[in-house]
């Protein structure tokens, strides 16, 4: 690895490792449970995860099953966004069942693909298809976040 690649290697583990740091804390130190913080730390494992996968699959050679932990933690970053956005608002509902839908249905729906069509056998479904249906959740959660936001 020339140096460049091993400086922006390091920067980018050093953010991965931050994250995971900030999940940690989120969940061992807090004392006070609350969703926020929760849907916070779920939100920043989420990302960490992403930010990992793709940091290994660019500098190094990762197996295939990584890359589909990376992408299914990727369609959860979207509903755990919107979800924690709501909660800083107030806007969250009391019921927790449509928590559940949220954060249910996304992760079923890729547990379920990944079983069924795993990455090591399907990558072409997986990066022509189900990326794109990972996106356009994911895009779809970003634009109700920012329609919350807006007023």
């Amino acid at each position: 690895m020339e140096i460049w690649n091993q400086i922006w290697f390091f920067l980018a583990g050093l953010g991965v490792f931050n994250g995971l740091l900030l999940v940690g804390y989120c969940f061992l130190i807090l004392r006070s449970k609350q969703w926020r913080n929760v849907l916070f730390g779920l939100l920043m494992l989420m990302l960490c995860i992403r930010i990992g996968k793709s940091l290994f699959h660019i500098f190094t050679d990762v197996d295939r099953i990584y890359r589909q932990i990376g992408l299914s933690a990727c369609v959860m970053i979207g509903p755990l966004l919107y979800l924690y956005i709501k909660t800083l608002l107030g806007k969250a509902e009391s019921h927790p069942k449509s928590r559940l839908i949220h954060l249910g249905a996304p992760f079923i729906s890729v547990v379920t693909v990944g079983v069924i069509w795993p990455y090591e056998t399907n990558p072409d479904l997986w990066n022509n298809y189900i990326v794109q249906g990972i996106y356009a959740v994911w895009s779809l959660y970003l634009i109700a976040g920012f329609v919350l936001v807006l007023p």
